[in-house]
C-alpha cells in the first residue's frame, strides 16, 4: 500500500468500505484520440485516477488535481444519464428502492427494476423475445427489460411452445423480421431449435427451471438447447434472463 491507499484506509478520504485498494494499473497505449498529446501508441503507461476533463485543473493539463476528484473516484455514484438495473429483487428490496428513488420502473413478475424509469433511445437492430409458455414469463421479461434498458427495440410474444407450434407459425413474419431473438423455454427445451430453423438471425436460448421431476430444475432444457440441431443458437445459463438480454443487446448493437 502507498500513501494514497493509506488515507482511504484511515478514512481521511471517507469513501465507502469495504474497498479494494490500489489504483495504478499498468499497460501499453493502443490508440489515442486527436486531442491527446501526453501519450502516443506503444507507450508504456500507468493508469491514474478518473477526472472530469472539464474543470480548470483538467483543462490546464493537471487532471490529478481535478475539482471533481472525490466525486469521480470515491463517491460511489453514477454519472447522470446512465441507467442502473436491479435484478432478482424481492418485494421488500423493491419497496426500499422505490421509497428512496423517485423515478423507478418495476416489474414484480420479473423481479426487475430500472433507474431512471425511461429506457434510453433505441438503436441497433430489434430484439424479439419468445416465451414458450406463461410459466416462462419471469425469465423472458427479465431478458426483455434488460435488452430494452440497454438501448434496444424489443417486443414479446408468449405461449408459443412446441405443444402449440401452429400458433408460433402464425408469427413467422415477425420472427423473420427480428435482428436477434431470445427464446425462453422449460420442459423439453425444444423451442429455440425450432425457431432457429425458421430464421436467419442469431437465437439466444434461455432455459428455464419450469418443468417436472426429470427436468432437473432446468438441466433437461439446457442440455437440449446445447445440442440444438439448427445452427445459430447460443445458450445462457438456467433462468438467466439478464444474461440473455445483455447478450442479445450486444449482438443487436451491430
Amino acid at each position: 500500500m502507498r500513501h494514497t491507499d493509506a488515507i482511504v484506509r484511515d478514512q481521511i478520504y471517507p469513501t465507502f468500505l469495504p474497498a479494494v485498494f490500489g489504483h495504478e494499473g499498468a499497460g501499453v497505449v493502443v490508440a489515442v484520440g486527436s486531442a491527446v498529446t501526453s501519450v502516443k501508441p506503444d507507450d508504456k503507461v500507468v493508469l491514474g485516477f478518473n477526472s472530469c476533463g472539464q474543470c480548470l485543473k483538467c483543462l490546464g493539463g493537471k487532471p490529478a488535481y481535478c475539482e471533481k476528484f472525490y466525486d469521480r473516484n470515491f463517491a460511489c455514484t453514477r454519472d447522470a444519464g446512465h441507467t442502473t438495473l436491479f435484478t432478482r429483487a424481492t418485494k421488500e428490496q423493491a419497496e426500499a428502492i422505490i421509497d428512496t428513488l423517485d423515478d423507478v420502473f418495476y416489474d414484480a413478475d420479473a423481479g426487475f427494476l430500472a433507474y431512471p424509469a425511461t429506457p434510453p433511445e433505441a438503436s441497433g437492430v430489434s430484439v424479439l423475445v419468445v416465451a414458450a409458455g406463461t410459466s416462462d414469463l419471469p425469465q423472458a421479461k427479465e431478458a426483455l427489460h434488460t435488452a430494452s434498458y440497454l438501448g434496444r427495440s424489443t417486443s414479446l410474444i408468449v405461449d408459443f411452445g412446441v405443444a402449440g407450434i401452429h400458433r408460433l407459425l402464425s408469427y413467422e413474419e415477425e420472427l423473420r423480421a427480428a435482428g436477434v431473438l431470445i427464446v425462453a423455454a422449460g420442459m423439453d427445451g425444444a423451442l429455440p431449435g425450432v425457431v432457429a430453423g425458421l430464421v436467419s438471425a442469431p437465437v439466444v436460448a434461455l432455459p428455464t427451471s419450469v418443468g417436472y421431476g426429470a427436468g432437473a430444475g432446468g438441466i433437461a432444457p439446457l442440455l437440449t438447447m446445447l445440442n440444438a440441431c439448427a445452427p445459430g443458437v447460443g445458450v445462457v445459463n438456467i433462468d438467466n434472463g439478464y444474461g440473455a438480454g445483455h447478450l442479445a443487446a450486444q449482438i443487436a448493437a451491430r
